[in-house]
C-alpha cells in the first residue's frame, strides 16, 4: 500500500533561516568579493600617521595586506632594523583599526623614497570641506575593488534599496 495522499506523510522540510545581522551579511560580501583585505589596508594607510607617529610615517609606507601578512616599505635598512625591533606594539596599534585576525604579520622591505602621503587637514579645521581640499587618492587595487562593488550595486533597480545598501556598507567600513 502506497502512502501518497495520506494526510499524516511527513514532507521534506528547509532547513529554517533566521534573520542576520547586515554586517553579517556584509562580511559574507566582502570576503566573496574580494574586498576585505584591500578596505582593511586603505584603513591601515588613512591611519599610519596616527599609529606610528609623524617622524616614522615620513619614512615607511604599508602597501598590501595578503593572507594577514602586512607589507610596509621603509626608506633604509635602518628603519627596517628599528621597526623590526618595534615589531609587536605596531602589531597592538594596527589592531585597533583592523580586526585582531586580519593582520597576523609585518614584513618590511627597503624601498627608495618610501613615506606617508601629505596628511590631512586636522580635525576640526573646517566643519565643511571646501573646494580646495586634496583627497587623497585611493591605492589603485581598493579603487578597483570599490568600483566593482559600485556596478553590482547598479544591477539593482530599486534606488531606495541601492541607497540603503550603500549606506550600510559604508557605515560598516567605518566600524572595522
Amino acid at each position: 500500500m502506497s502512502d501518497r495522499g495520506w494526510p499524516w506523510r511527513r514532507r521534506p522540510t528547509r532547513p529554517k533561516s533566521y534573520p542576520q545581522p547586515v554586517s553579517k551579511l556584509l562580511d559574507e560580501l566582502l570576503h566573496r568579493r574580494g574586498l576585505a583585505e584591500p578596505l582593511r589596508i586603505y584603513e591601515i594607510q588613512r591611519r599610519w600617521p596616527s599609529l606610528v607617529g609623524a617622524g616614522t610615517a615620513a619614512r615607511s609606507w604599508p602597501t598590501s595586506l595578503r593572507q594577514g601578512v602586512l607589507v610596509i616599505h621603509v626608506a633604509d635598512s635602518t628603519w627596517v632594523q628599528e621597526l623590526t625591533y618595534l615589531k609587536v606594539q605596531l602589531l597592538e596599534k594596527i589592531r585597533t583599526v583592523v580586526p585582531p585576525d586580519a593582520v597576523t604579520e609585518l614584513r618590511f622591505f627597503v624601498r627608495a623614497g618610501a613615506s606617508c602621503p601629505p596628511p590631512e587637514p586636522p580635525p576640526g579645521a573646517g566643519t565643511e570641506p571646501s573646494q580646495s581640499t586634496v583627497e587623497r587618492p585611493l591605492a589603485p587595487h581598493v579603487a578597483a575593488t570599490l568600483d566593482a562593488f559600485e556596478n553590482e550595486l547598479d544591477q539593482i533597480e530599486d534606488p531606495d534599496l541601492r541607497r540603503s545598501i550603500r549606506r550600510a556598507f559604508v557605515e560598516h567600513l567605518l566600524r572595522q
